[in-house]
Formats: structure tokens, sequence, C-alpha cells
């Protein structure tokens, strides 16, 4: 598993040569939080939307299997859970979405838990409002 921003993945084609050597055990999680510049620069201190485009293609172009992640803050890109789901759906190397509500660690200056924060219900909620899954599709993870 690597957990990755998408730079070096978006910039060094050879890198994604080499990943794509270690075989099918290796999943990468991508942050895409948003497909809006502003909202990255808020969330991750810079626009990367082009990079997570170019990282994305390249990792597409291997068929290296891919989770997109993105961090959920209420009022900011949960209006943008449909958006990340079709971007997903888009790509073959894409085998699922992770959505995580932003806590209050890291990059969170001024962050306000009581009026900014979104909880899973509501993740879920705009996940049937895109119209991609239904209440079917959800339910626990056996134990």
């Amino acid at each position: 598993m690597l957990v990755t921003n998408g730079i070096r993945i978006a910039r060094d084609p050879q890198f994604v040569s080499k990943l794509a050597e270690l075989g099918s055990w290796l999943e990468i999680f991508l942050q895409f939080d948003s497909l809006s510049e502003g909202v990255l620069r808020v969330l991750r201190g810079e626009g990367l939307r082009e990079v997570r485009t170019l990282a994305l293609a390249n990792l597409e172009l291997h068929q290296i299997a891919t989770t997109l992640v993105s961090v959920v803050k209420k009022g900011l890109n949960d209006h943008e859970i449909g958006g990340v789901i079709e971007t997903g759906l888009t790509y073959k190397c894409v085998r699922g979405v992770t959505f995580q509500p932003l806590r209050a660690v890291g990059r969170t200056e001024g962050f306000n838990p009581a009026s900014e924060w979104t909880t899973l219900a509501e993740v879920r909620r705009n996940v049937l409002i895109s119209g991609h899954f239904s209440c079917d599709h959800f339910g626990a993870t056996p134990m």
C-alpha cells in the first residue's frame, strides 16, 4: 500500500513503471479531495488538480490498483462527493473511493468542529444524492 499526494506519480513516469513492476498486490491510495483548485488550496496548501489528473493518467496507463481518498469538510467539499465518485468511475484502475471526515489535526487552523465537521451519515447521504448508489449498496462489514 502506498499512500500518496500523487506528485511523484504525476511527474516521474519511470517511477510509475517501477511501481507497476511490483505486481498486483500493490495498491495506491491517492489523495483526491476535490475537483476545485480553491478547495485543494484550503485542504492541502496548494492547487493540485493537474497533479491528480496526471497521476491518475499514469496509474491508468499501467493499470495500478488505486483507491481515491477524499477528506471531507462540511461546507467546503461535501457537495463534491458525487464528482469524486464520477471521476473514480471513469478510470479502470480505480477500485474504490474512501471518504474521511476532516478532523482537527494537521493543517486545520481555524477549523470549527461544531460547524465544519461532517459525519459519516452525511457523507453517506451525499453518496446517495449523487445517484451512483442506492441504500441497498450500504451495509455493515461482516466480522
